[in-house]
């Protein structure tokens, strides 16, 4: 891929149609199942036990129980950690994660119909990305925090490409 001007400034109109939509998200709280899964995750605080994340479901049940949603959303909860270690439970840093993926997933998806779907139309992927970034179908995954499991497969799914 040629990086000349046009994809630089491509890339950045993605970033921005990906951040502003949703930049009102970083001031949220956290609210319905995000307290569940990061407030009363007991995997989520326990600094020590990390192999506790690959036993229990995504609210921090031991998966064998009956109790259990069986929801295994192993790496999610990982990424719950690793916020919690560096911001504790303030809200801010989980929504500016999640932001900061939609919009890494808004970008690989301008790169791959660039590269491979549109074969170097920038035009269209562009017009593909932006209207990706900025479609109001994202904002329960960017703004609501437990939203992240489907903003990491989606970048998985990318990734995989």
């Amino acid at each position: 891929m040629n990086w000349d001007y046009r994809l630089i400034l491509s890339l950045l109109i993605i970033l921005l149609f990906s951040l502003l939509p949703y930049l009102n998200t970083l001031d949220g709280d956290l609210v319905h199942d995000d307290k569940f899964a990061i407030l009363e995750n007991p995997d989520i605080s326990n600094q020590i036990d990390v192999a506790s994340v690959f036993r229990n479901d995504f609210w921090g049940t031991p998966i064998q129980t009956p109790k259990s949603h069986k929801s295994y959303r192993p790496l999610t909860i990982l990424s719950f950690k690793l916020n919690h270690y560096f911001h504790g439970f303030s809200p801010r840093g989980y929504h500016l994660i999640n932001l900061l993926i939609h919009s890494l997933n808004s970008l690989l998806l301008f790169i791959l119909s660039y590269s491979y779907i549109f074969k170097n139309d920038i035009q269209l992927s562009l017009s593909c990305a932006s209207l990706f970034a900025s479609h109001p179908i994202h904002t329960e995954a960017v703004a609501g925090v437990v939203g992240r499991a489907e903003l990491l497969a989606c970048l998985y799914r990318r990734r995989c490409w």
